[in-house]
């Protein structure tokens, strides 16, 4: 992705697990003559506030955060807390002038990633950028469709797709129902429907 921008372009890369983002860090160091890439250890949440982080894995190699203790993540929680930012707000901070190139987003949050797109619904609107989300395999229907429901709310197109390689096959996502049927971990990206915007500025026509 960092490549695709180029080192002219800006790619910020987010992850709140310590030992993740040691290894972001340095690789975002790597290739500094083709990327440019911002790592920043938060999670992005609704509400800045504080989190625990919490695995499956001793390892601590994934994971998700909670305001609590108990987590479907796992058992292996962290030691101290790790620091939620609204993204909407933390780029307007920090990234003014360029705000207005926003162009791609992609999301891989365990399970958290409706609420990300819930937080950032602002951004979506006014910069309408390609979204690329993680269906998580435990997420149940309900929570699969409401992930749907947030996209295609704001008038995208959602479409699952194999594999990050420009063979992969590639499925156009219609309903709540067909992103429910996936009872594995899929990603979904999904296109700005700009036919569906214009169909809603103008207003129905008359027959």
């Amino acid at each position: 992705m960092a490549l695709a921008a180029g080192p002219e372009g800006t790619t910020l890369g987010f992850d709140p697990n310590p030992f993740v983002f040691k290894i972001l860090r340095q690789n975002a160091l790597l290739n500094r003559d083709k990327t440019n890439i911002h790592a920043h250890p938060f999670a992005i949440t609704v509400e800045e506030e504080e989190f625990y982080f919490i695995s499956s894995e001793a390892s601590f190699a994934n994971g998700g955060i909670s305001k609590t203790k108990e987590s479907i993540h796992g058992k292996y929680i962290q030691p101290g807390k790790i620091k939620g930012v609204n993204l909407k707000k933390f780029l307007e901070q920090q990234y003014p002038g360029q705000l207005n190139k926003l162009s791609f987003i992609k999301i891989d949050t365990e399970g958290y990633d409706k609420e990300i797109i819930r937080s950032i619904s602002d951004l979506i609107e006014a910069f309408r950028p390609v979204l690329v989300a993680e269906v998580f395999k435990k997420s149940s229907p309900q929570e699969k469709s409401e992930l749907f429901d947030l996209i295609h709310d704001h008038h995208y197109d959602l479409f699952f797709f194999e594999d990050f390689d420009v063979r992969a096959r590639v499925v156009p996502v219609k309903t709540r129902e067909e992103l429910s049927n996936f009872r594995k971990t899929i990603n979904v990206y999904a296109l700005p429907n700009p036919y569906s915007r214009s169909m809603e500025r103008s207003g129905p026509k008359d027959a």
